[in-house]
C-alpha cells in the first residue's frame, strides 16, 4: 500500500458496493457456522432472529435522519472548513485515511469500555450481551440509544480529530464486516487463531467477551483491533479449553430467556433490571486462573 493509493476511489466503491460486500460476508459467514458451528444454539433462531430484525430496522429509521449531520457528511463539512487537528497538519491524505481508521476505532474501543464501566450505560448495552446465543444476528442487537450514544461520541471524535471522510466511508464497510465475522458461531483453528488473534479481534476473541463470566465480560473490549486491549491491559487470550465451556449471555437472565423486542427495548427502564457490572472491582478486572 502507497501513498498513492486512490483512497477517494476506494471509499467510493464501499460506499457503492456496501450492501454487495456485506451480503457476500453475511453468505461466507452462514456456511462456516452450518460446518464449523462452535455450539449448539439453545433457543429457537426465529425468535432471536425476528427480535433482531425489528431492532436493526428501528435503528436505521431514527439513526437515517442524522447522517446529514454525522459521518461522511459531518467529516466532509470538518475537512473543508479546516476544522480538527488534521487541519494543523500537512499529512498525505493515505496517513490520514490510515491514522483516522485507527482513531475511529480506538474511539470505539473506549466507548465500549465504557458501556462496561458505567451503570447507566451497561443498562443499555446488556441488551447485546443478554442474547442466550452467538451466532451472526447478535451483531445486530442493539438498544436505539446505545447507537444514539455511540453515534454522539464518534462525532465528536470526528470534530476533534478532523478525520477525512474517506476515512469514514472505509470504517464503515470495515465495521460491518467485522460485526457479521466476529460474531459468528465458529471457533478458529488454535495454530490460526494465535497469529491472527495478535492484530485482529477474531471470533474467538469476541466470543470470550460474551462470556457470562465478568472476567471475561470486561475484556476484550476491541472492534477491530486486538492492539488497544494490549496496550491498556484489557486483553484475554481465548484457549480452546475456555471456548468450548464457557456459556455466552449474562447469569441473571439465563433463567428466563429475553427475545421480545419490546421488552428488550424496555429493559433498560425497568427498574433493578440491571446490576452493577464491575461491582467492588478494580477498573481492569482480569481473570483468575480458573477462567482463563
Amino acid at each position: 500500500m502507497t501513498l498513492n493509493w486512490d483512497w477517494t476511489g476506494w471509499a467510493l466503491w464501499s460506499t457503492s458496493h456496501f450492501w454487495s460486500v456485506t451480503l457476500t460476508v453475511l453468505i461466507i459467514v452462514g456456511i462456516l457456522e452450518v460446518f464449523r458451528e462452535a455450539q449448539p444454539l439453545l433457543l429457537p433462531v426465529w425468535q432471536r432472529w425476528s427480535a433482531h430484525v425489528f431492532l436493526t430496522i428501528l435503528i436505521q429509521l431514527c439513526l437515517n435522519p442524522l447522517r446529514a449531520i454525522s459521518g461522511h457528511a459531518l467529516a466532509a463539512w470538518a475537512t473543508s472548513h479546516q476544522i480538527g487537528l488534521f487541519s494543523l497538519t500537512s499529512l498525505p491524505l493515505g496517513i490520514r485515511c490510515i491514522l483516522g481508521i485507527l482513531l475511529l476505532d480506538l474511539i470505539h474501543y473506549a466507548s465500549h469500555f465504557l458501556y462496561h464501566h458505567s451503570s447507566w450505560l451497561w443498562s443499555f448495552h446488556s441488551i447485546h450481551h443478554n442474547d442466550e446465543d452467538f451466532d451472526w444476528s447478535t451483531g445486530y442487537r442493539f438498544h436505539i440509544s446505545e447507537s444514539l450514544v455511540t453515534l454522539m461520541i464518534e462525532s465528536i471524535g470526528v470534530l476533534i480529530i478532523g478525520l477525512p471522510p474517506e476515512s469514514i466511508l472505509l470504517f464503515v464497510l470495515l465495521i460491518s464486516i467485522q460485526n457479521l465475522v466476529s460474531h459468528a458461531d465458529f471457533i478458529l483453528p488454535t495454530p490460526l487463531a494465535r497469529w491472527l488473534d495478535c492484530i485482529w479481534i477474531s471470533p474467538n476473541l469476541h466470543r470470550l467477551h460474551h462470556s457470562d463470566q465478568i472476567p471475561h465480560q470486561q475484556s476484550n473490549y476491541g472492534i477491530l483491533l486486538s492492539l488497544w486491549d494490549r496496550l491498556f491491559g484489557t486483553l484475554t487470550p481465548a484457549t480452546p479449553s475456555t471456548l468450548v465451556s464457557i456459556r455466552v449471555g449474562l447469569t441473571e437472565t439465563h433463567p428466563h430467556p429475553i427475545n421480545n423486542p419490546l421488552r428488550l427495548l424496555a429493559l433498560p427502564f425497568l427498574r433493578h433490571s440491571h446490576p452493577d457490572p464491575n461491582p467492588d472491582q478494580r477498573p481492569y478486572p482480569q481473570p483468575d486462573s480458573q477462567t482463563s
